[in-house]
């Protein structure tokens, strides 16, 4: 049974059952409902810094996603996107919630956008960063899915160490600012990383996005890319899909792993974006 600590006296910590798997999440604030999806590694434990600054403004939900962190999955679950996405899609509509803001980091933001495709009428807005969306830069950079097949032969031939070192490279720098993860963190990490790669890498690398739905609804639309990571691959697709489809690009100060190695700058991002959506419509 993993281990959990630090749980925020303001969080309100739920369940729910859909497909096989019991949903972990949170709920905090008061105000329009902003949903937060998270990447790969990641969850509930890395947001409540950030969520502790968004509740002031919003009713803020966050959750781990099958298989990751609290939440727990039968035999035979799947972890295929339209599994991925019909959680976040059954928070949501269990929970009656509307004009909601969608925040995907990394592979949470394709669940945020085709959360918003699935239950387009229940959705505010989706705000993107960095997100994996390589089958828009695949002739530019051809060497990706080198990188992509690499990873998974590495992964079925059970060297985790190499498949790790492969993708920390991938993700980028850790901000010096950030704060330094505890021991049990670290381990829980290697946890969800394991669970990542066996279920979820394939899945998000070769997502491919449907660009006449995204182009007619760019307006819902908001792309994330830091400043300071801006040679990733990462932030090279989000850029692509922004321009592709024609939805606003944002630059922030930041790496990849803005949303927990600084929540106070990505939390003052977010609500700065927002508020330049609000005066547009």
């Amino acid at each position: 049974e993993r281990h959990y600590q630090n749980i925020s006296d303001f969080d309100k910590m739920y369940l729910i059952q859909y497909e096989k798997a019991t949903i972990y999440y949170e709920r905090s604030g008061h105000g329009q409902p902003l949903l937060i999806v998270h990447g790969a590694i990641e969850g509930t434990r890395y947001f409540r810094e950030l969520v502790e600054l968004l509740r002031d403004y919003y009713e803020v939900f966050t959750y781990d996603r099958r298989g990751n962190g609290r939440s727990s999955c039968e035999e035979g679950a799947s972890f295929d996107l339209d599994m991925q996405v019909s959680d976040a899609a059954a928070i949501i509509t269990a929970l009656d919630l509307k004009n909601v803001i969608l925040i995907g980091h990394s592979a949470g933001g394709t669940i945020a956008l085709e959360t918003f495709k699935k239950v387009s009428a229940r959705i505010a807005h989706v705000i993107i960063y960095e997100t994996p969306i390589y089958t828009l830069i695949k002739d530019e950079k051809p060497e990706l899915y080198e990188w992509v097949g690499k990873m998974i032969a590495l992964r079925d031939e059970g060297k985790m160490k190499e498949v790790a070192k492969e993708f920390a490279i991938s993700i980028g720098t850790m901000d010096e600012r950030a704060r330094k993860k505890e021991p049990y963190e670290k381990a829980l990490d290697r946890e969800d990383f394991k669970h990542f790669i066996k279920y979820e890498f394939p899945v998000f690398s070769f997502y491919e996005p449907d660009i006449e739905f995204f182009k007619l609804n760019a307006d819902y639309i908001s792309v994330m890319v830091g400043d300071r990571s801006m040679d990733s691959n990462l932030s090279w697709a989000s850029q692509k899909f922004a321009e592709t489809i024609g939805a606003q690009i944002f630059h922030v100060a930041g790496y990849h792993n803005l949303p927990y190695d600084l929540p106070l700058d990505f939390a003052v991002s977010v609500l700065g974006i927002l508020r330049i959506i609000k005066a547009q419509h």
